[in-house]
């Protein structure tokens, strides 16, 4: 997940968050606070699950945010 800011210093600094994301993809997913990397980190099994979705919430320094759905 990428997310730009036109503003300069700390307030054009993202902070990346899961805003929406069930338990059992929580489990299975990190999101890298500073970069907005996701990963995969559990054992994908599609028989459980077919289909993964979440919310990622990008956040400036000034407190704006922003939203994106992640499948």
């Amino acid at each position: 997940v990428k997310a730009t800011d036109g503003d300069e210093g700390t307030n054009a600094e993202i902070t990346y968050s899961f805003s929406d994301i069930t338990i059992s993809a929580r489990q299975l997913f990190t999101l890298d606070s500073g970069t907005g990397d996701v990963k995969v980190t559990g054992s994908l099994d599609y028989e459980e699950g077919k289909y993964y979705e979440a919310s990622v919430e990008g956040r400036d320094g000034g407190g704006l945010s922003a939203h994106a759905k992640v499948h």
